[in-house]
């Protein structure tokens, strides 16, 4: 299976951004880990995540049909 990521570029580029934003400051201790998590949550909702989230098991659910008999 290979993700075809042309549907939603605009989606993984804000994606991208929001856990860049937030993900660092987790992991390094710098933010409570709860307060930087529902942070997270709530950029990547913001960012499109559901959106991508469908679109990638759209076309998994479309693969495994035609792939997996």
């Amino acid at each position: 299976f290979v993700f075809d990521q042309s549907k939603i570029q605009t989606e993984l580029a804000a994606c991208d951004t929001a856990s860049m934003q937030y993900f660092k400051a987790i992991t390094i201790g710098a933010v409570d880990p709860a307060d930087g998590f529902d942070k997270l949550k709530k950029a990547l909702a913001a960012a499109g995540y559901d959106k991508l989230k469908a679109e990638k098991q759209s076309q998994l659910d479309a693969w495994v049909k035609t792939n997996i008999k």
